[in-house]
Order: structure tokens, then sequence, then C-alpha cells
């Protein structure tokens, strides 16, 4: 399908509602623990995660998909690797044109939320460098950590105005519980790297929802080539066949992209 959908134009909760049942068709699950990640086919068996940076190939719609999970979420979890990795990450939601403020809009119109999601960082405190602007926007900023990771952060930690817990032997699961638990959060989106993100779906799963970008263009310089995701047929394996894809051309205007929304039985 080739897409007439201007991004750079969704500037209403209504616009984003319409772009988004282009994407994922009708019916809207709207919480749980929701994972969104892009992954490259290398082939039917094997699929790499894209690794964010100037070798990885471009998609508007990648992005749009990556915001509206951000716009829909109570909380994010990411890792002190994956900041290490991208020193300007942001969870603020962004786009092109009047998008941002579209997916503001909507998530204020359509899902009532007021404040900005919770970023819960995954981390040992290696190298943890609290000038990153995770740390200075405009949402509360949880560290989950070890006993000896609170122990070395907790004097920058509460320079910074950060929060941290300390578990005997926090494991990205506990994450989910702390944030249900502790601060009552509904839905969670997953922003993490393959090596933590492959845990949420062994038996049982906790993702209740993928949103896969699969890039089907020339193979990925070796720089973007990420680790391994879970295979096709685990997925298969944990969820209901997927929606229909949404087929588009990506930012280079002929690699292809196909976008999938599974959800759990």
């Amino acid at each position: 399908m080739s897409p007439d959908l201007d991004i750079g134009t969704l500037s209403t909760a209504d616009a984003v509602s319409s772009a988004i049942r282009r994407l994922y068709g009708p019916g809207f699950h709207g919480t749980g623990v929701v994972h969104v990640t892009s992954v490259w086919r290398r082939d039917p068996d094997t699929q790499l995660v894209i690794r964010i940076g100037p070798d990885a190939p471009a998609c508007a719609f990648d992005q749009l998909v990556l915001n509206w999970t951000r716009a829909r979420a109570d909380a994010i979890i990411t890792t002190g690797r994956i900041l290490r990795q991208e020193p300007e990450l942001s969870h603020q939601l962004q786009g092109p044109g009047s998008s941002a403020q579209g997916l503001a809009r909507w998530r204020t119109e359509v899902l009532g939320k007021t404040r900005p999601p919770i970023s819960l960082l995954l981390t040992s405190g290696r190298d943890l460098d609290f000038a990153h602007p995770l740390f200075s926007g405009p949402g509360r900023v949880v560290i989950l950590t070890d006993r000896r990771g609170g122990w070395n952060l907790e004097s920058r930690a509460s320079d910074a105005g950060v929060e941290i817990v300390a578990l005997d032997n926090p494991t990205p699961r506990d994450a989910i519980g702390l944030l249900r638990l502790e601060f009552g959060c509904a839905t969670i989106s997953v922003e993490a790297g393959p090596s933590v993100s492959r845990q949420f779906y062994e038996p049982p799963t906790v993702i209740d929802e993928l949103l896969l970008s699969v890039y089907g263009g020339e193979p990925l310089p070796p720089a973007a080539r990420g680790q391994r995701h879970v295979t096709p047929k685990q997925i298969e394996a944990a969820f209901r066949q997927p929606y229909p894809a949404y087929s588009v051309v990506g930012d280079d205007g002929r690699s292809p992209w196909d976008f999938y929304r599974y959800v759990r039985p």
C-alpha cells in the first residue's frame, strides 16, 4: 500500500487517531506492557534489531509508531546501555511538522493523561551520566538498580532529583511489578535492547502487545545491526496473528517497511 498520509500534518487528536487506524486497523489495546521495536529480517528465521545511529535506515512512519507508543505510556522502561548508545535520547514526544503537538493532544484528549510518563532506568550504575538529557526532561525518572549501584549512585541521583530503588538482584520483570504496584502504571512501554527485552518473552511472557516495524531493504551496514530479536516463530506462539501489515517506503524513497501489531489472546 502506498500511503497518502503526511505525518507532518497530524496536528490534532482526531488526525492521530485516523493515522493509527490506517497503520493498524480498528480496535485499540489500551493498557498492558507494550514492546515497540524496529528490525531487519535477515532471513525467515532471523530478525536483527536496528541499532539507532547515522547508518540506520530512516522511516517517518517508524518514528510515528515509537512516539505514539510514548503518548500512550504511563511509564517507559529503558536501560543505562541505551543511554550510553544514544547520548541525545529523550522520551519527550517528537516528530516532523506538527505531529508532536498532535500526539500530545491525543494523549490528553483521548486518554486523559496530563502528566508525562515516568522513565524507569534499569542500570548497574556503571558510567551513568546525569548530564544526559533524559534526566532533564519534564518527566519523573526512577532508577532501578542493585544494592551496590544504589549506594554508588545515591549522592549524584539526589543532586539530580532522581529517585533510586535498590533491590538485591533486580530483573527486568521486577521493573514491571514496581511500576504497576508502587507507581500505579497501567500502560508500560519497553524501549530496551534485545538482551533485556527478550527476557520479557520468556514463558510466561509479560508482553501484551508488540509493535514491530520491519525493514525490508538492502542488507544493513554492520554498524546498524543489533542483536537478534525474538524469532518470528516465538512471536507467533505468544500472540494472535497480527493485524494486516501496513506497507510504506522509507525516507530514502525506495526501501520497503512493514508495520505489524500483535496482541496477546
